[in-house]
């Protein structure tokens, strides 16, 4: 890899952990420009990887992904890269027709909204909110390159070089690793900017940003809204602890004594912070999220532990970590979860839902319109006081804003990622970091049962990040938890 091509690459990787490391930073939707750097940096990164793929075939090259991946890719694999690619291209161009044919637009004033109508094209789709629907897809375009572009560059030599070395899948790839420690050293240190500013009692955001109608309680680190900070640690840190696992497995030799490892033992002080970072942010979902993937990280890894000191001594850190965080908020977390057995409204959801259905029943093919929910709202609720920005429940939201047409492409992608991974990883990856990744996924699929983490960007580029990963990791082969990887 050299001359143009190799530039290229260098850029997308700066670009990739840039983004994997300033995604919880750019998290304040209150401030547009910080979720534009976002947005921005996943349009430079999609069009470096054409540039990249253009001058590859320019030059008549191939294809220089790690491994031998590319000789067991067969039918399977090509057959679903042309579905994911299909279903992007119908979602985004859905989502364009909608915002070309709108029927209102919506422009907010110090009284309340104007609004401009015009009859829309019958049959077709449409949206309640024409420039947020354009923003929308503009995002949306932005995560589709991101995602091809980081899959791309994660899967891909180095210089000519395998990024493997030893077993086969049972190591990570150095940009894997790279981007595990961004994901660890930008959320280990927003946990812990969070927790001092929930401590301090600070009233602004970083004590930098003052917030209307926000308490020092409902926000978290650069996150207004406490939940979406849950909900990111919740969908990195069982990544990272995989990582440091292998790691840790790694500094025995064969006679079972130990060797030094490093920096390697940071990593699970950043998971300590994003653990302790959950219970302190106060999201009573996090919690529970997290409660699991604890449990289920204390089964997986410790299978793969050489004594049962070293099993206890995992299950002892998670513990400690949870007890660190609920120490930092033990009363207001207690009463908490007091008020939810009492809180029949869960915390006012059930009034957004009860006018929310009856939206997506009046849109049910192609829906309001992509993130039109707020300014759609103002024509259809009565009787509830507030201006809410989202439903609280993605699948809600995803259904009335994209319609039963949009909702199937956006279950399909979904579906398609771990088919993805299945049929075409390339990167080494061991079964520890394999199985972190896919908690954090499904964690976040959890949350969007009853939240909003997929309307955020700062979470959508997380998520879109942590798919990338897996599906360049390899799955089929070096299914080992960590016992004899490197990472």
């Amino acid at each position: 890899m050299s001359g143009w091509h190799g530039k290229l690459d260098v850029a997308l990787g700066a670009v990739v952990l840039f983004v994997a490391a300033y995604a919880p930073w750019g998290a304040n939707t209150k401030v547009p420009w910080l979720t534009w750097v976002l947005v921005g940096a996943c349009w430079a990164a999609g069009i470096l990887w054409l540039a990249m793929t253009g001058v590859r075939w320019a030059s008549g090259g191939e294809a220089e992904e790690a491994g031998s991946g590319a000789a067991r890719r067969g039918t399977a694999w090509r057959w679903t890269m042309g579905g994911m690619l299909v279903l992007m291209a119908a979602l985004a161009g859905q989502i364009a027709v909608s915002a070309w044919n709108w029927t209102a637009v919506a422009t907010v004033v110090p009284d309340g909204i104007e609004w401009k109508y015009r009859e829309a094209m019958e049959g077709w789709p449409t949206t309640l909110d024409r420039d947020a629907t354009w923003a929308a897809w503009v995002r949306y375009l932005g995560l589709a390159g991101f995602f091809w572009a980081a899959r791309g560059w994660l899967g891909r030599r180095d210089g000519g070089r395998d990024l493997r070395t030893g077993v086969a899948g049972s190591h990570v790839s150095e940009r894997m690793r790279r981007v595990i420690w961004a994901w660890a050293l930008g959320g280990g240190l927003m946990a812990l900017v969070g927790i001092v500013h929930r401590l301090d009692k600070g009233k602004e955001l970083l004590w930098l940003m003052p917030l209307k109608d926000t308490p020092n309680e409902a926000m978290f680190g650069s996150f207004p809204y406490r939940a979406n900070a849950g909900q990111y640690f919740n969908l990195t840190w069982p990544m990272v602890l995989g990582a440091w696992w292998v790691l840790r497995e790694r500094g025995f030799d064969s006679a079972g004594h130990r060797r030094p490892v490093g920096a390697s033992s940071f990593l699970v002080v950043c998971v300590a912070l994003m653990i302790a970072g959950v219970f302190t942010a106060a999201s009573r979902m996090a919690i529970a999220v997290a409660l699991v993937q604890m449990t289920l990280s204390v089964f997986l890894l410790g299978a793969t532990a050489r004594s049962w000191g070293a099993r206890i001594a995992l299950a002892g850190g998670l513990l400690l970590a949870l007890t660190l965080g609920w120490l930092a908020q033990g009363d207001f977390l207690r009463k908490r979860f007091e008020n939810a057995l009492v809180d029949t409204t869960l915390s006012g959801r059930t009034s957004i839902y009860g006018y929310a259905r009856p939206m997506a029943e009046r849109f049910p093919m192609w829906g309001w319109g992509a993130e039109a929910f707020r300014t759609a709202g103002e024509l259809h609720r009565s009787g509830f006081h507030g201006n809410p920005e989202y439903v609280h429940d993605d699948r809600l939201e995803t259904r009335g804003g994209l319609g039963w047409v949009g909702a199937g492409l956006v279950l399909g992608l979904l579906s398609l990622v771990p088919v993805l991974a299945w049929t075409g990883g390339t990167s080494g990856c061991p079964g520890a970091v394999r199985w972190g990744g896919a908690m954090g996924l499904g964690g976040m699929l959890v949350h969007g049962c009853v939240d909003y983490p997929f309307q955020v960007p700062s979470l959508q580029v997380a998520w879109v990040l942590m798919a990338a990963v897996l599906v360049a990791a390899r799955w089929r082969r070096g299914s080992s938890m960590g016992r004899s990887g490197q990472a």
